[in-house]
């Protein structure tokens, strides 16, 4: 049978008369412990809001056709930055772990290809992580015909890569569109920095693996 209440709030109170559960005649529910679902939450008005916090200070939205904004709302303070940590609570972090990722994909009805990864931005443990090591590189993929994850493909090729000691490797060409300050030609392998252009710099290192 249903349960109506007619110009009223219905309450469900602790044992100490404090309210866990309230609806009012707005149609707007308060719930004073965790909510537990157990199919979808669906958010129906566009530019819809979550927001966290006892203060509510940070907020995800909803942008019509677009997306969702994370927001750090505080105003009146310096260096208040918005934070999304991806976080791997792996007990034992070793060689060559996946940490954190991002992937991109697209639901292309070709299939296949089309609608696998096509891109992925990874961290990496370049080696086992003690207390005082967490080695991490940063790995950049892009498909070509492929599934572009280093997670669920194995044999995903690495476009570039960003170790732990700065060095960045790309197998491919790298292209730099400012005029530079001398000519190429006149370049040779050298263990000695090269200006190219004031921000620019190069060396010739025989013995590093990058």
């Amino acid at each position: 049978d249903d349960l109506i209440v007619r110009r009223g709030q219905l309450k469900v109170l602790n044992n100490s008369d404090v309210v866990n559960f309230l609806v009012n005649t707005n149609g707007n529910v308060t719930l004073g412990g965790d909510l537990s679902v157990g199919d979808d939450i669906k958010l129906t008005s566009d530019s819809s809001i979550i927001n966290f916090g006892a203060n509510d200070e940070i907020t995800l939205t909803h942008v019509h056709d677009t997306g969702l904004t994370l927001t750090n709302t505080i105003s009146g303070t310096d260096n208040r930055p918005v934070v999304f940590k991806l976080k791997s609570e792996e007990n034992t972090i070793a060689t060559d772990d996946v940490i954190g990722a991002l992937e991109f994909a697209s639901g292309d009805s070709s299939g296949t290809d089309a609608a696998t990864n096509s891109a992925g931005i990874y961290a990496v443990a370049e080696s086992s992580f003690t207390s005082s090591s967490n080695k991490t590189k940063l790995v950049f993929t892009t498909g070509v015909s492929e599934d572009a994850s280093i997670i669920t493909n194995a044999s995903a090729t690495a476009k570039m890569t960003l170790r732990s000691n700065g060095h960045l490797r790309a197998p491919g060409v790298i292209v730099y569109s400012k005029s530079v300050n001398r000519s190429l030609s006149t370049l040779t392998l050298s263990t000695s920095f090269q200006e190219i252009h004031t921000d620019l710099r190069m060396k010739y290192v025989a013995t590093q693996t990058i």
